[in-house]
C-alpha cells in the first residue's frame, strides 16, 4: 500500500508573490477653488464734460476733476495711476476728492464773441499750480484716506530764456511778463488749434509733445493776452501767437520736412497742403494767418521746434 506524501515537520510555507506596478499613494482630497484674478490695474481716461476736464474709470465713474485744460486732468490720472495701480476705484475717489480746485476766471476777448461762461476756463483751477503751465506732477498730491503722498517730479521746464532768445527779441522779461503767464487763461478759442498743432508737430526734431503745448500756451499769453489777433499799430504779426508773415514763409522755404503727412492730412484739402500754401504771397499768407487760427498754431509751433532748445 502506497501511503500518500506527508509534508515534513517544520517545511516553510510560500511566501504571497509581491504585486506587480508601481506602488500607489493614497492622495489626500484637496477642496477645489475658483481662481483668483490677478489684481488689474484701474485704466482712467481723460475727458471734457460741462464743467471741464476730468479723469474718469473705465466704466464711467468719475474720478477726478474738474480741471481747466487737458494737460492738467491727464498729469493727474497718470500720477494717480502710478501711485494706485489696482487699488479699488474708491481709493482713487477718495484721492482725486482731497485736490483743492479754484474758480475759473473769466476774461474777454476784443473784437470777438465771448464765450459762454461755462466754456470759460481758467489756466490753473489747481492750487497752487499756476506757474508756468506746471504740471501736477511737481508737486504733492495731498494724502488721502487709504493712500499715501505722491512725490514726483516732471522734466525740467524753461520757457523765457527761449522765447527772449528765439521768439521775441525784443521785450525784456520782467515780473509783469511772468505774471502774464501766471494769471492769463488760454482763450477756449486758441485750445482746439493748440491740440492740432501738437497733435500735428509734436516730437519733431526731437522737442517734445508736452513742452510744444506748454511753450504755444505761454506764446499767446504774452505775445497778445489771447484778446487781439492784430499786432499793435497795425505792424505785420497776426495772430494769438502773433507770427510775421516772414516767419512762416521761411518755414515753408527752408523747413518743408516738417510739413509731413499729418500737416497734408490736415491742410490740404483747405490750401493744398505745403504745396498750395508755398505758392501763397506775403500779403495771402499774412491774411491766413489772421483768418485761420490752426493755421497760426502750425506756424507757431514750427517756429517752436525748429528754434527752440529742450
Amino acid at each position: 500500500m502506497v501511503l500518500p506524501l506527508q509534508k515534513p515537520m517544520g517545511y516553510p510555507t510560500p511566501l504571497a508573490q509581491p504585486v506587480s506596478g508601481p506602488l500607489r499613494l493614497q492622495q489626500p482630497t484637496i477642496p477645489l477653488r475658483p481662481l483668483e484674478r490677478p489684481p488689474v490695474p484701474v485704466r482712467l481716461s481723460v475727458r471734457r464734460d460741462q464743467d471741464g476736464w476730468a479723469v474718469y474709470s473705465a466704466d464711467g465713474q468719475k474720478v477726478a476733476g474738474p480741471f481747466a485744460t487737458e494737460f492738467e486732468a491727464s498729469d493727474i490720472s497718470t500720477a494717480m495711476g502710478e501711485m494706485l495701480g489696482s487699488a479699488p476705484i474708491s481709493e482713487y475717489q477718495k484721492m482725486g476728492g482731497s485736490l483743492k480746485y479754484q474758480e475759473p476766471t473769466e476774461f474777454k476777448i476784443e473784437g470777438r464773441p465771448v464765450p459762454e461762461p461755462k466754456e470759460i476756463k481758467s489756466n490753473g483751477l489747481l492750487d497752487p499750480i499756476k506757474e508756468m503751465g506746471t504740471s501736477i506732477l511737481d508737486f504733492f498730491i495731498e494724502k488721502s484716506e487709504g493712500a499715501d503722498s505722491l512725490l514726483t517730479t516732471s522734466p525740467q521746464y524753461e520757457f523765457w530764456d527761449n522765447w527772449q532768445k528765439h521768439y521775441n527779441t525784443i521785450q525784456t522779461v520782467d515780473q509783469k511778463m511772468r505774471d502774464k503767464v501766471k494769471n492769463t487763461p488760454v482763450s477756449p478759442l486758441a485750445e482746439g488749434p493748440i491740440d492740432i498743432a501738437v497733435e500735428i508737430f509734436g516730437g519733431d526734431m526731437g522737442y517734445p509733445a508736452w513742452r510744444l503745448r506748454k511753450d504755444l500756451e505761454n506764446i499767446g499769453k504774452v505775445e497778445s493776452d489771447y484778446k487781439h489777433e492784430v499786432a499793435f499799430d497795425n505792424k505785420p504779426e497776426r495772430s494769438f501767437w502773433q507770427i510775421h508773415p516772414d516767419t512762416a514763409m521761411d518755414a515753408l522755404e527752408n523747413a518743408s520736412a516738417l510739413f509731413g503727412q499729418k500737416f497734408e492730412d490736415h491742410f490740404g484739402k483747405r490750401y493744398g497742403g505745403y504745396k498750395g500754401l508755398k505758392k501763397k504771397s506775403w500779403k495771402e499768407i499774412q491774411q491766413l494767418l489772421l483768418d485761420d487760427r490752426e493755421l497760426a498754431a502750425a506756424f507757431a509751433a514750427i517756429k517752436v521746434v525748429r528754434t527752440f532748445e529742450d
